[in-house]
């Protein structure tokens, strides 16, 4: 799939499409659109960035009936931010073909503005489930049981957050057959669980498999030497003049306390993190967009869901407490055909679990900043040597009859047989080995015996 226009979209998506510069899908649009147009059901495991708002969005638009005066699609996601940042993106559509109705509804925005615009009946509503659960169904009893397709986005985070209730009360109210798209970074086996109740034989596709961390981030490990952190990521930022800069920490105090740090000492910083009321978040969300700050301290909140562009450097004050945060943290730069820095500060205790990061794939360089320039020290970890199977002739053609027993499929006694071709491959190995070294040995006897021969006659010339 090469374009957009082979999904046989309509002329209007496909407008907008070329109007905000998308001409080749990503990997998950191409394999979410063709099966989400279908009306199948789907799992995607996929990071940040990767495309898939716009691969639930495109399909869901598509097949919206804009005569029908009916909600055809919801789509939940965990916090205000990625609601809001969804909507965003939708916007253009909406305003290519103003028959679409579409509603926000998350926590923050005017509830009596919100009873209005429902009254109305929308084609789409997108929110977080509380207020959804909330607005639409106890207090206006909106009908959904016409509804075609919910959406569950970075569905982990909605069941870290509390909101696995509220969803299945949501998809309660909607027709049995419901079209199902969930996306998310990770899934355990609670939400896998709370899914099989819901979806039926969906589709699963994973663009995480073999690919932790994108390859055009350089992960840096900047040691503190004792130093006072805040001191060490002062002097970082003055270096490196970040275009955009994202801070990270695991805990609200630590965020809060780095923020007021850096803005003591004259730097331009954003903050973001859970504890923020509603309107400080969302003017703060806006001024980030607009570009207003070049450092941006953050807790975790900020890794997941939230797309800000132009993020050139992420550095982490500290390592998260759930690994799988550091690649949520690392992925909000490198993005699109840009290169990003990831730099994680570290003293001797954290040695350890950044040993961790390493096994998991991240290729660490270990560095510091010396008159202005970026200086490699010894590398923390030694890379571990693997020993080569095509080294040794038999190594090979044991793959050779391992491979060829996977692609015959299983058949009864098929293990035994392939132990004895194996055997049959190690015996006539060592058989060649032992021939070689008689060989060698007769060699190097008939060598021996001809310079002792030589001597001799020399002895005898004397």
């Amino acid at each position: 799939m090469n374009k957009f226009n082979e999904f046989n979209l309509n002329e209007n998506i496909l407008d907008v499409l070329s109007k905000i510069n998308f001409d080749i899908p990503t990997k998950i649009q191409q394999k979410v659109i063709p099966l989400a147009l279908k009306g199948e059901d789907i799992i995607g495991k996929s990071e940040t960035g990767s495309g898939k708002t716009h691969a639930f969005l495109l399909p869901i638009l598509e097949n919206i009936d804009v005569n029908k005066n009916e909600v055809q699609a919801i789509i939940l996601a965990p916090t205000r931010e990625l609601s809001s940042q969804i909507m965003q993106m939708i916007e253009p559509f909406i305003d290519a073909n103003p028959k679409i109705k579409v509603i926000l509804m998350s926590s923050g925005l005017d509830r009596e503005r919100m009873f209005k615009k429902i009254e109305d009946i929308p084609h789409i509503i997108i929110g977080t489930p509380g207020r959804i659960k909330d607005i639409a169904f106890d207090k206006a009893s909106l009908n959904v049981t016409n509804c075609d397709t919910v959406v569950l986005d970075e569905a982990d985070m909605i069941l870290e957050s509390g909101f696995i209730d509220d969803v299945g009360y949501i998809i309660g109210k909607m027709k049995p057959k419901l079209q199902m798209l969930v996306f998310s970074a990770t899934f355990n086996e609670q939400l896998l669980h709370f899914l099989k109740k819901y979806m039926n034989s969906p589709n699963m596709i994973d663009l995480n498999k073999d690919n932790t961390s994108p390859t055009k981030i350089t992960h840096i490990c900047y040691p503190t030497r004792n130093k006072e952190k805040i001191i060490v990521l002062m002097d970082i930022l003055n270096t490196i003049n970040p275009y955009m800069c994202l801070v990270f920490a695991s805990r609200k105090e630590t965020v809060k306390n780095v923020y007021d740090r850096l803005k003591q000492s004259g730097f331009n910083v954003g903050i973001i993190h859970g504890d923020l009321d509603s309107t400080t978040r969302r003017v703060m969300m806006k001024r980030i967009r607009n570009n207003d700050f070049n450092i941006i301290v953050s807790s975790d909140i900020a890794a997941r869901g939230i797309d800000i562009d132009g993020v050139s450097h992420v550095i982490n004050y500290d390592l998260p407490y759930e690994k799988e945060f550091y690649f949520h943290r690392a992925g909000r730069t490198g993005r699109a055909k840009y290169d990003g820095m990831c730099i994680t500060l570290y003293d001797k205790e954290e040695i350890k679990k950044l040993e961790e990061f390493h096994n998991l794939g991240v290729k660490f360089k270990n560095m510091e900043f010396r008159e202005g320039k970026f200086f490699e020290l010894k590398p923390l970890f030694r890379e571990k040597k693997v020993k080569s199977l095509n080294k040794h002739p038999e190594h090979k053609k044991i793959i050779e009859v391992v491979n060829k027993s996977k692609k015959n499929g299983v058949k009864p006694g098929y293990k035994k047989k392939m132990k004895e071709e194996i055997d049959k491959i190690k015996r006539k190995y060592r058989r060649k080995m032992i021939e070689e070294d008689i060989k060698r040995q007769i060699k190097e006897r008939a060598i021996k015996k001809n310079l002792s021969s030589k001597e001799e006659a020399k002895n005898d010339e004397q």
